[in-house]
């Protein structure tokens, strides 16, 4: 099944797999398992403010998108005003895998308010077809 390779890891600052990630290096992961390279950013705790401030300025060739999108990156304000998590669209655009700190990767239901009051936006890495 698409991404069990990935359920259940553990969160490890910088984390860059196989056994342990953070969200951006799960992002890195997932999508070359799709084929699709993105920047590697070393983010650490004290700059990772910058680091999604990187990805919500779309920088480089991050570009923001209307609606999910299979594969494309969600990012979150879990402390405003600052975007400070991400994760990976599911196929089924209504999901999305991530982990956060103490909790290993699952997929959560984008739909749940918990993450759709959050939600800042949808990012793809290259040309928007």
């Amino acid at each position: 099944m698409l991404w069990d390779n990935f359920l259940g890891k553990q969160y490890e600052p910088d984390g860059r797999g196989p056994d342990f990630y953070d969200c951006y290096g799960l992002c890195i992961s997932v999508l070359k398992e799709q084929g699709v390279e993105i920047p590697d950013i070393q983010v650490g705790q004290e700059l990772s403010t910058q680091h999604h401030r990187f990805l919500y300025e779309s920088a480089t060739n991050f570009k923001k998108v209307q609606k999910p999108l299979p594969f494309c990156l969600v990012a979150f304000s879990l402390k405003s005003p600052y975007v400070n998590h991400i994760g990976v669209v599911h196929p089924d655009k209504d999901k999305f895998i991530h982990l956060l700190n103490r909790r290993p990767v699952c997929v959560e239901n984008l739909n749940l308010l918990s993450w759709k009051n959050r939600l800042v936006g949808y990012y793809v890495y290259g040309t928007v077809n």
